[in-house]
């Protein structure tokens, strides 16, 4: 009974009465009390909620989580949807009585896909939520959603962990608003997303306050509903699962206001507990100029579920400019002359209230025309501040019988920057006694960042494009003229928000303290075009060379970082021609590429080379699968991710050449169609071999304008795959020709470039450290000089490689061709040598030179260009010594490091004697990327394998990482070793 008794006090379902000995005023509140408990169990089978509070209309779905125990929750906004809890665990400390506790893995809630959760609509999603951990990537709070759909969760999308509300214009789009607001780990957030689809407006509410941050993508006018998915709380379908608690989560099919938000915000589901106190306050007819004994009432109210603590309640009033308070008073209260604060301190009944305060006040004899006079309550153990302030508007009369002109200016919704036909209301209105006389003129003062293209009304005679705009005919008192259409265009760089002002004059105005309207207008943060298209991340790999490689399908490859919401990926591929060639491609993170590519070069003696384009990617981790309609060999790949380029229709012009011969290469002079003076393009090129002919490039030059990306000059003797991949962003709106330089090579190449239109669209990258491109090289016959030359294009401050089974090749010396110096990190003889530079030289023609020892049969390297790490970034290395990996799928532990810093980055690969590695094995680092590519039915003979098992992962913590692999089980009696290495890099000082 007692514990039942101390929960029962902890949710209020106690009725606490404090007798005490008469004492006033309050300050001598020092004598003893006599303490009476009554204790009431309420019966309604709802407990702790007590009677449900009428609850706000389109409510579908609400959760108390009151339980406490089983396998279901009760809806109780009375549509009956009953969910399934599915691995989610109770707990006792809610934010209102009991809650549920979500494991960041695996559990969550299943509301089922109810008809009535099928909405297109504009909706409302809210709960109370405490995270304690950081899941990997988004934390869905509540979900209808397998990627497309709508979403409300946390996400590390611009950052750090922010909240977000995402909803879909169609299956292969999400637009994504995210808070200002970072949240933090054991800590109580209120969280509402709002989608009103009329205003095709998304906002976050945090705390019930509007915290709207980065709008990504275009709010549409209807919602894209994902018909297939029930509506989850906790995840989504493909993972993204919220660790911590969430309670009192409620779902409307409307887009609720910032006040029914602060309400709900300090409503349980199903009805508060405990007192709430409001106030109003009221005034009779109009005051008047230098009037004296004017009064308000003032009323105070218990609108909760339970008395008043036995604690003060005081009112105070603001009085505004104008007027002057003479006297406070009302049955019961003690106040302080002439305005108060008035103070009480008896419990007031849920449903009751005090005698109200009689206010009385002087009118100045020229005060404004209206006047705001606000008053408080606070104290008595009230638990709904939200409601606590009340205001009364007063209009004053000047007794004046002249003509009084008004104005007032409005617009609808939000403009967006880049619009046009934007338009603005001005009305005037005669607020006097009489009729108005002569001229009337209203002008407008349009604001920076909006530029007027025309004003009119009926009657009205207007200056274009901005007025001002007159008119001499008569206004009665208490009419208003026709209103006024200002029209205006927004700047693609116009401020967030803007304020536009008119006045009005003449007309025999006897009051010029209200001829003037100012109107703050939202610009919404879907810019047009100016954003300059930026590289976010680069991967590039020859995964299945000439002369070397064998026959694949299914080729698999993950970019190293999570993709950025609503930017631009960019894929191009050269393989094996055939007339009846099918591509296909499949994406893990549920992003529909086109079945065609934008562009594509045949070579039919030879190979194929295309580029593909997918704008407005979804944010997430993203594992491309490429398969064709049979093996093919060569394959050759590299993939891009910009942002500031359009989400919708980017594609603003191609080009193509086949069979073209080195050394100087080019795609053909092409005028893209453009979208502002400069252009408003990124050209992106991709240059790869259409034949063998004779010599491998010892460098690549890009064309003028244009910077590498990628380039793979590490072959000998005909065999390999040179290609190379470049970007520029145009500086005019002139023709272009795309072009570069493959020194000393004659091969034929593909060349083919397209122009994708520049936006303000899309994610910058995050701050810390930061993979920005990675490589992968591999070489067959050894050079003749025993120097192995890789060309690395790098942007950021650390290049770090890694060289593959150093039993059959030793690097002995490294440097490059901006003089950085490289230190070796090798744990053992046996084990992958690690090398890196700090503080290095970015450079995009960078061509690195590695002294060779030993006779490899083939060699492998895979480089890493890191932006925002350290200046002395090294912190740990481990390795796993040789060991046999026959018959077996799976090696543990390969190796184990313990990070010294919690937001790092760790890079790690597993070398293995046969068989390659295609992923992690369960209790690898949480969060790790897998860096590898592989193909189906590979094998050990092949060159893509040499890179075996590699991988990274940033860091979130000091705890020790197990990397552990899945490897290719190879059978019969041959015996396979296993030896791996992994080392940890921290990142730079966070600026203040």
């Amino acid at each position: 009974m007692s514990a039942r008794i101390l929960q029962c006090l902890r949710h209020r379902e106690v009725q606490s009465q404090i007798v005490r000995k008469p004492s006033w005023p309050p300050a001598r509140r020092v004598l003893p009390y006599v303490l009476t408990l009554t204790l009431t169990f309420l019966a309604d089978p709802g407990w702790p909620g007590g009677s449900a509070a009428a609850l706000s209309s389109g409510l579908v779905a609400a959760y108390a989580f009151n339980e406490g125990t089983g396998s279901t929750v009760a809806d109780v906004s009375g549509n009956g949807h009953t969910a399934s809890v599915n691995g989610a665990t109770w707990t006792d400390t809610g934010r209102y009585g009991k809650a549920l506790s979500f494991n960041g893995t695996s559990s969550y809630v299943d509301l089922g896909n109810a008809a009535d959760l099928q909405i297109t609509g504009s909706m409302t999603w809210s709960a109370w939520v405490l995270a304690t951990a950081d899941p990997p990537d988004d934390g869905q709070i509540i979900a209808k959603s397998s990627g497309a759909g709508w979403q409300f969760k946390t996400s590390p999308d611009t950052g750090a962990h922010t909240f977000g509300v995402g909803v879909s214009r169609s299956s292969s789009s999400l637009t994504q608003r995210y808070s200002t607001t970072v949240r933090q780990l054991g800590t109580w957030y209120y969280v509402a997303g709002v989608y009103n689809a009329a205003a095709r407006s998304l906002g976050i509410f945090v705390n019930g306050v509007l915290d709207n941050g980065v709008l990504v993508g275009t709010v549409p006018a209807s919602q894209y509903n994902n018909a297939a998915e029930p509506v989850t709380i906790g995840q989504r379908t493909g993972g993204y699962s919220f660790a911590g608690v969430i309670d009192e989560v409620r779902i409307y099919n409307r887009a609720l206001s910032q006040a029914e938000i602060q309400t709900d915000m300090n409503t349980p589901v199903g009805g508060r507990q405990g007192p709430d106190l409001t106030v109003t306050k009221t005034h009779t007819g109009t005051f008047t100029a230098g009037q004296s004994g004017a009064t308000y009432t003032i009323s105070v109210s218990n609108v909760g579920g339970e008395p008043s603590e036995d604690d003060i309640v005081t009112v105070t009033d603001t009085v505004p400019a104008g007027l002057t308070a003479t006297a406070i008073a009302g049955t019961g209260w003690s106040c302080t002359q002439p305005a108060g604060p008035c103070a009480r301190a008896e419990t007031l009944a849920a449903g009751a209230s005090y005698p109200p305060l009689t206010l009385t006040v002087d009118i100045a004899a020229s005060p404004p025309p209206t006047l705001t006079n606000t008053a408080r309550v606070s104290g008595g153990g009230d638990v709904n501040p939200s409601n606590n302030t009340a205001s009364d508007v007063t209009t004053i009369s000047t007794g004046s019988t002249g003509p009084d002109l008004t104005l007032t200016k409005t617009h609808a919704g939000t403009f967006t920057a880049g619009q046009s036909g934007a338009t603005y209301a001005i009305t005037v209105h005669n607020a006097g006694g009489a009729a108005s006389s002569g001229t009337v003129t209203v002008t407008d003062t349009v604001p920076a960042g909006l530029s007027a293209s025309g004003i009119a009304g009926t009657g009205w005679s207007c200056s274009q494009p901005a007025g001002p705009c007159t008119r001499g005919d008569a206004l009665a008192a208490s009419a208003s003229y026709p209103p006024l259409t200002l029209t205006v265009d927004v700047a693609v760089g116009a401020p967030a928000s803007v304020t536009n002002t008119a006045n009005v004059s003449g007309g025999g105005d006897v009051n010029s303290g209200n001829n003037t309207a100012n109107d703050v207008t939202t610009i919404g943060s879907t810019p047009g075009p100016g954003g300059t298209p930026t590289l976010v991340q680069h991967l590039s790999s020859s995964a299945n060379p000439v002369g070397i490689g064998i026959a694949g399908n299914a080729f698999t490859f993950t970019l190293p970082n999570s993709v950025r919401a609503s930017n631009c990926l960019i894929l191009a591929m050269t393989y094996e021609y055939s007339a009846t060639r099918t591509v296909s491609i499949a994406d893990s993170n549920g992003n529909v590429w086109p079945s065609s590519p934008a562009v594509k070069a045949s070579h039919g003696a030879g190979y194929d080379s295309v580029i593909y384009v997918l704008p407005d990617a979804h944010a997430g981790v993203t594992t491309l699968t490429v398969t064709f309609d049979a093996p093919v060999i060569p394959f050759q790949y590299t993939i891009s991710e910009f942002y500031n380029v359009a989400t919708t229709s980017p594609v603003a012009g191609m080009t193509a050449a086949a069979g073209v011969a080195g050394p100087n290469v080019g795609s053909g002079t092409f005028t893209p169609g453009n979208n502002d003076a400069n252009g408003g393009n990124l050209v992106w090129s991709y240059f790869a071999l259409a034949d063998v002919a004779s010599g491998n490039p010892s460098i690549f030059s890009p064309g003028a304008g244009f910077n590498l990306l990628d380039a793979d000059i590490a072959w000998q003797s005909n065999q390999g795959f040179p290609h190379a991949s470049e970007y520029g962003v145009q500086g005019s709106s002139a023709p272009i020709n795309p072009s570069l330089t493959a020194t000393g090579d004659a091969d034929l190449f593909n060349g083919l470039s397209v122009a994708l239109r520049a936006s303000g669209a899309g994610t910058a990258p995050p701050p810390g450290i930061r993979i920005v491109r990675v490589a992968h090289f591999t070489d067959h016959i050894p050079p003749a000089d025993g120097t192995w030359r890789l060309q690395f294009p790098t942007t950021g401050n650390l290049v770090a490689f890694v060289v593959n089974e150093s039993p059959i090749i030793k690097v002995t010396n490294v440097t490059d061709t901006r003089g950085n110096a490289y230190t070796k990190r090798e744990p053992d003889a046996s084990d992958p040598q690690w090398w890196h530079t700090a503080n290095s030289s970015p450079d995009t023609n960078l061509v690195l030179s590695l002294a060779i020892s030993g006779t490899p049969a083939r060699a492998s390297l895979q480089a890493y260009d890191i932006t925002g790490a350290d200046p002395n970034p090294f912190e740990a290395l481990a390795g796993y010594p040789v060991a046999d990996a026959s018959d077996t799928t799976v090696v543990v532990n390969a190796p184990s490091i313990t990070p010294l810093s919690a937001n790092g980055l760790t890079l790690a690969m597993l070398s293995l004697g046969l068989g390659p590695s295609t992923g992690f094995a369960a209790g690898a680092p949480a969060g790790a990327i897998f860096d590898a590519v592989y193909y189906a039915d590979e094998t050990d003979a092949d060159m893509m394998e040499n890179a075996c098992g590699l991988g990274h992962v940033y860091q979130t913590g000091t705890t020790v990482q197990n990397w552990n692999w899945v490897i290719t089980n190879i059978p019969g009696p041959s015996s396979n070793s296993a030896m791996g290495t992994a080392i940890s890099f921290k990142a730079a000082p966070v600026s203040p």
